[in-house]
């Protein structure tokens, strides 16, 4: 056989007159090529559908986000390049390996395979973000997200450095540290990517921020839900629908206010204040108690009270209470006062502070609001006022 070959080439040299060393050369690399797309494409139409059912029967689910069509289509290019990387030395021995076409070819495949390479890493990587984010996976991880193209930046730099120390036939070593000396314009560079990097670590550590939550950030003018993180921006989309975004490391280094923990707890807390005109306090007389125990404006405790001996404060305090116990839009089972407030200019400062069993913002704030109506209309029965301002109601604007 081999005989034979030798024969073909030497007659295939003396037809076209060419050197016979060159005609042996481009019959074994022709040979290697028909070779490696041989088994390219035996791996792609007999091996991969073969995998694929394998994968398909596992109850095992990462496999399935894990090998892809796009990673197989990946590794069905791969395969065939590194074969011929392999055996196209043999047909090259000795000073033949300095010829052009063997450098020419030799390089641009080891450049082909390393950017695959890295391409399939990349692939890999966003196959497990996509594995983290999907139903069989606890993990749910949004800045995974940010973690991967981090790790992607790093892998796509450093195939950059060695498809560059391939092509001009450097040492990698050699490259980096002639780097060295352009790593502070490099830190510039991805000085946002880095800090973003180092917050989104920080954020997800301290579970401080995800997708989907409401969040304030007060100095900014900025007020509504996450749609998007990543290594460099956070973008929020407000409520009168425009979209802010700002970089992670402003929400480690600022304050900002994150709503999450009331859907959590399934209710909200809900603090208003009433400021009483302190020319209206006053002790009740025996008949005034009679009448507000006739009607049900205060507690069984407080019936038998005799007239002088408690205030109209004391007593409206007390039916607040009662009513904000006895609604059901509240949350008794937590903190439930009506408080007294340092006085002011405006009058005594009454804070009522209860919880809501409302997480929706609308109806939180309809049942507060209706909440705060009755206890002002329910104020002139304890012969109470709520302080307001005459200056301001003369110039036609009310507190």
């Amino acid at each position: 056989m081999r005989e034979y070959i030798n024969q073909s080439i030497t007659g295939l040299a003396s037809q076209f007159n060419v050197d016979e060393q060159f005609v042996r050369h481009y019959i074994y690399v022709s040979l290697i090529v028909i070779f490696a797309l041989f088994c390219g494409v035996v791996f792609k139409k007999l091996i991969v559908p073969l995998l694929k059912r394998i994968i398909v029967k596992t109850s095992f689910k990462f496999d399935d986000y894990l090998f892809t069509d796009r990673t197989f289509n990946t590794l069905s290019h791969l395969i065939p390049a590194f074969i011929i990387v392999v055996l196209l030395p043999i047909c090259y021995i000795g000073k033949e390996t300095s010829s052009l076409f063997y450098i020419v070819v030799y390089r641009a495949l080891n450049i082909f395979i390393i950017g695959m390479v890295a391409h399939l890493i990349g692939e890999v990587l966003s196959n497990i973000v996509r594995f983290s984010k999907s139903d069989y996976s606890d993990a749910n991880n949004h800045y995974l997200d940010a973690i991967v193209q981090f790790i992607k930046i790093v892998i796509y730099f450093f195939a950059g450095i060695i498809i560059l120390s391939v092509a001009i036939n450097r040492n990698p070593t050699t490259l980096l540290a002639g780097l060295g000396a352009m790593a502070t314009i490099v830190l510039l560079v991805f000085q946002d990517t880095i800090l973003g990097l180092v917050a989104g670590v920080q954020l997800n550590m301290n579970k401080m921020l995800q997708v989907g939550d409401w969040i304030e950030i007060k100095s900014k003018g900025i007020n509504g839900y996450v749609t998007k993180v990543n290594l460099t921006t956070i973008k929020i989309q407000n409520f009168d629908n425009s979209v802010s975004t700002i970089p992670p490391y402003k929400l480690v280094s600022e304050t900002f206010q994150n709503w999450k923990g009331i859907d959590q707890c399934g209710g909200r807390q809900a603090r208003r204040t009433l400021n009483v005109d302190m020319n209206t306090v006053c002790f009740l007389s025996a008949e005034k108690l009679k009448q507000l125990a006739n009607d049900n404006l205060i507690p069984t405790d407080y019936k038998n009270e005799t007239g002088g001996k408690v205030t109209n404060v004391t007593l409206y305090r007390k039916h607040i209470e009662e009513f904000l116990r006895n609604n059901i839009a509240v949350d008794s089972n937590r903190w439930l006062m009506v408080r007294q407030l340092e006085s002011t200019a405006y009058g005594m400062a009454l804070e009522m502070y209860f919880y809501v069993n409302e997480t929706d913002f609308v109806k939180y704030e309809e049942i507060v609001a209706e909440i705060y109506e009755y206890c002002i209309a329910i104020a002139p029965s304890f012969d109470i006022k709520i302080y307001q301002s005459i200056t301001n109601i003369k110039q036609g604007n009310i507190q």
